[in-house]
């Protein structure tokens, strides 16, 4: 790790400045001397877990091999004031252009991370620029720059900003919606603002699962062995029997292992596993950050689909939610069953900056002077629906 040296006049002439500096971290054992910094940085911009030191460090031991760290690292008078945690990893352009491959420097832990929230001090906005222009500039194997998942916040529209100034192509794209339930007033109050039909299926469910012999089991704090269950409910689930789940894996078990042992003794990983007639047959892996908590892994067995076992775990967690002084549930997904739950929904975004060579940059040009003959047929094709997708060359007004 140091500061960068001669990678552009800007970040040096950056870095003299009111004492600040800005430095590559390019080795996962640096990295993890910033974890304190890291956790101090996370904290004062209020995110949530998945931008935590402790979050990509599981993914990391449990999958991360594949990629090489260039953490961008943003320091005021001895303060991390911004961190970046980029690295490089060789992957396919996107899922529909799987034959475009391309060098990636991309947020770590993009696979598993619900949403990623870039990590710049509130009073620090000004720095997202020159950190930008620092990975772009000192990292010069990248082809494309890819931050996925980002929740759209003042820091995401600057980092969108000040990728534009950099003069590169840049795409943004909405990506997948998640859904939100309020509990600021309670678990009660929420249940009263449901319709009628709603909470007739909720109490349904509740009345399926209390007429068996059951047992709700929960751990806010990490001091039962519940994860195992948890672990062994996802194997057996139809996303276990099509690799899907987490729990299908040994890489997804080391992974919400070491969340557990990272999160749970804080109060910050709950569990809740489902247990009828001696059998466990649902489990959900929450984790809680401030007033918020976040549904991160639901699983049950098929074999007990007709008792309702996701509907009734949903309306527990809300529940114990509520119970906690949460205010706020975000599940973290959007599926017609889920938003029958919903308050409200956000939209993720995608941004990506090419360079100006090789085949990722022709195939995005391509894509952007056909986009314009394409849409009218495939607009038609999908209920006319508007685009999802916007391209701006960086060179050209927005």
């Amino acid at each position: 790790m140091g500061v960068l040296a001669g990678a552009s006049e800007a970040s040096n002439a950056y870095s003299a400045v009111a004492g600040r500096r800005i430095e590559i971290v390019e080795r996962w054992d640096e990295l993890a001397t910033l974890t304190e910094a890291w956790e101090e940085l996370a904290a004062n911009c209020g995110v949530a877990p998945f931008s935590s030191y402790y979050w990509v460090n599981a993914w990391r031991v449990s999958y991360g091999e594949k990629i090489e760290p260039r953490a961008i690292a943003c320091w005021r008078d001895g303060i991390l004031v911004g961190l970046l945690p980029l690295g490089l990893m060789r992957r396919p352009l996107s899922n529909r252009l799987s034959w475009v491959p391309v060098t990636s420097l991309q947020l770590f832990a993009n696979d598993k991370t619900p949403f990623n929230q870039l990590l710049v001090a509130p009073a620090y906005l000004d720095v997202l620029d020159e950190m930008l222009r620092v990975a772009v500039n000192g990292v010069p194997q990248w082809t494309v720059l890819t931050l996925e998942n980002l929740r759209w916040d003042a820091v995401t529209a600057a980092a969108v900003q000040a990728g534009v100034e950099l003069g590169l192509p840049i795409r943004q794209r909405s990506g997948s919606q998640s859904t939100v339930v309020d509990l600021s007033h309670g678990y009660d109050a929420y249940l009263g603002r449901c319709s009628r039909n709603f909470r007739h299926a909720i109490r349904q469910a509740r009345r399926r699962v209390e007429a068996k012999a059951h047992q709700m089991h929960v751990d806010m704090d990490g001091r039962s062995r519940l994860l195992q269950r948890a672990l062994e409910v996802g194997s057996r689930s139809w996303k276990g029997y099509v690799g899907t789940s987490l729990a299908a894996s040994t890489e997804g078990r080391s992974f919400l292992t070491r969340l557990h042992e990272a999160f749970a003794p804080r109060g910050e990983m709950w569990l809740l596993v489902l247990e009828i007639d001696g059998h466990d047959v649902g489990s959900l892996v929450a984790l809680r950050r401030g007033s918020t908590t976040y549904g991160y892994v639901m699983d049950f067995d098929e074999a007990y689909a007709l008792l309702s076992p996701g509907r009734y775990l949903i309306d527990r967690l809300l529940e114990v939610s509520g119970a906690a002084g949460v205010a706020r549930v975000d599940m973290l997904r959007r599926t017609p069953f889920i938003a029958r739950f919903s308050d409200d929904t956000y939209p993720l975004v995608q941004v990506q900056l090419y360079r100006r060579t090789g085949l990722a940059y022709a195939v995005h040009v391509a894509e952007q002077r056909l986009q314009p003959l394409a849409e009218p047929a495939w607009n038609a094709i999908r209920g006319a629906r508007p685009s999802r997708a916007t391209t701006t060359d960086a060179t050209t007004d927005l």
